[in-house]
């Protein structure tokens, strides 16, 4: 392991011109997707003690804060730290810390995971592209306030009333350099290109000579606090070719998947009516083992399109144990079908009993057909059977 001290670039610094930063990286050289392992350390070079701001939760986000820069093309990346809840207390939020003559405090971080700093991507973890990097570290305190909670999760700002004055005024680091390794295999990365759209996007690379393929069938996991969540098969067209020392894109529009959860078949809607979502695509080939997979993504689902039913109508024929299943568009304009109408191969049927029970089952079909793209044109019909081996969940009759 060749691990690298770099010493600091002291800009204009009031009242601690003693304080400096530094960056240690764990390794010169990182495999693809692997761990990042570096220090940060906030060192008094002078003969006097001093004191500095301390963020809350600089344990879990970097302090000071850290850029990778990627040096062939200038992309900037921060460190990702996954979600955390914590506790409220009133008083300082954060803390001020005191280093005496010639000491220092550091902190120790390990992430796989950055957030492009610039673009569309921000919010979503990436894996550091291949190539070689240049990291800084930068403390910045532009005046002498700090936060203070004074209830619930109200703050305020107050000036800084202690035994020595608060450093404030920019400090960065040197830089220090690694290199990210070109992977050997054919990776893929998941998106979010557009949070106010149900769709991702999945980006295939090769940096082999030859031509590669991905198989086109590959499972989704999608997951809420609140709401919870469940995995779908995506099945692409054909299996994903990625021309050599090339990448290709696949889209995966979510409105037409069919989630299996604990509570039975559901459309996106129906599992996670809207919010924050965990996204995973793993890739299977033909005996179901995985053959790549991407790092899961922190997307949104947005709120169903509020689009109304004016126009559609469903009808329901049965023969024998086989009942038909009929969306109609009656409207004089084509109609964009919502929620669970977009989802024919998981239709909910309520069964009542013949002969006046009125207690009522829910029963769900299981052999349909695959799901239409959502759009019924004027007086278009999309229809589906499901034979008499439909599941109960109640006690109707599947007759």
């Amino acid at each position: 392991m060749v691990r690298k001290v770099l010493l600091a670039v002291l800009f204009s610094l009031s009242p601690g011109g003693d304080l400096a930063v530094e960056v240690r990286l764990g390794a010169a050289v990182v495999p693809f997707g692997g761990q990042v392992r570096f220090t940060t350390r906030i060192v008094n070079r002078g003969g006097a003690a001093l004191c500095y701001y301390e963020p809350a939760h600089a344990t879990m986000d970097c302090f000071p804060g850290v850029r990778f820069v990627r040096i062939e093309d200038g992309r900037e990346f921060l460190p990702w730290n996954p979600p955390y809840q914590t506790m409220v207390s009133e008083g300082l939020v954060g803390a001020v810390r005191t280093l005496d003559a010639c000491a220092a405090s550091d902190l120790s971080y390990t992430r796989s995971r950055f957030l492009p700093a610039r673009g569309g991507d921000w919010g979503q973890p990436v894996r550091l592209p291949p190539g070689e990097y240049r990291v800084v570290a930068i403390y910045e305190k532009k005046d002498d306030l700090v936060p203070f909670n004074t209830g619930g999760f109200e703050e305020e700002l107050r000036p800084w009333k202690g035994p020595l004055p608060l450093c404030t005024g920019r400090i960065e680091s040197e830089p220090a350099r690694f290199r990210v390794e070109t992977p050997s295999e054919p990776w893929v990365e998941l998106r979010q290109p557009d949070e106010g759209r149900p769709e991702l996007l999945v980006s295939c690379f090769n940096p082999t000579s030859a031509e590669a393929a991905i198989p086109g069938v590959a499972i989704l996991e999608a997951h809420s606090k609140m709401y919870g969540g469940g995995e779908a098969e995506v099945a692409f067209a054909t299996a994903v070719a990625i021309p050599a020392r090339g990448h290709r894109e696949e889209r995966i529009d979510l409105r037409r998947l069919t989630f299996r959860t604990r509570r039975g078949p559901r459309g996106l809607h129906e599992m996670i009516p809207e919010g924050a979502t965990w996204f995973r695509l793993s890739f299977r080939d033909g005996s179901g083992a995985g053959t790549a997979s991407p790092d899961g993504i922190f997307g949104t689902v947005p709120p169903p399109e509020d689009t109304g039913l004016e126009g559609i109508g469903v009808t329901v024929s049965a023969e024998d144990t086989v009942l038909t299943v009929t969306i109609r568009n009656d409207a004089k304009s084509p109609v964009r079908v919502v929620r669970r109408l977009a989802y024919p191969n998981d239709v909910l049927l309520r069964i009542a009993r013949a002969g006046g029970d009125d207690r009522v089952g829910n029963s769900v079909t299981r052999t349909a057909p695959e799901s239409p793209d959502g759009l019924l044109p004027v007086g278009g019909r999309d229809r589906w059977a499901s034979p008499g081996g439909s599941r109960s969940t109640g006690t109707g009759s599947n007759r």
